[in-house]
């Protein structure tokens, strides 16, 4: 590939810096509640699992939060309510969120994870993905398991 201009340029060198952005934002970790950090035996992690449909979160009791996946959320043991939305096929957003209350154990890791069912399988291929999730073409739940 021959690059014409300056512009091309600068276009490749914000997408590459967009990308190791938003990768190294998946490596975040996220203390939910104030204070110092606490030992690892008195808190628990709910991590954001890496995968083509992943989640993302938005709000972790009540307050915004911005996480991707690869995000660690240190909980203090007990219920806590987590806004998720989906990232779908490596990256899209879906616009529909769900909240959950999750109770948790100190010293405990949860996993969480998207599982998405692609209703018409034909239309992964032909139907774009924004028209799919419009149409509930695709649907998701969340999955939050102990490892």
């Amino acid at each position: 590939m021959k690059i014409k201009s300056r512009m091309q340029i600068v276009a490749i060198g914000l997408s590459l810096g967009g990308f190791a952005l938003l990768i190294s934002a998946g490596c975040a970790s996220y203390q939910s509640y104030s204070g110092p950090a606490l030992p690892r035996n008195q808190i628990a992690i709910l991590k954001l699992e890496r995968a083509p449909d992943s989640l993302r979160v938005s709000c972790v009791d009540g307050a915004a939060a911005d996480l991707y996946p690869g995000a660690s959320i240190q909980l203090l043991p007990g219920k806590h309510t987590v806004s998720f939305y989906p990232l779908i096929e490596y990256g899209h957003f879906s616009g529909a969120d769900a909240t959950y209350t999750i109770t948790v154990k100190a010293g405990k890791t949860y996993m969480a994870w998207a599982e998405v069912t692609h209703l018409e399988t034909w239309h992964r291929v032909v139907v774009p993905l924004e028209d799919r999730l419009k149409n509930h073409d695709v649907k998701w739940k969340i999955v939050i398991k102990e490892r």
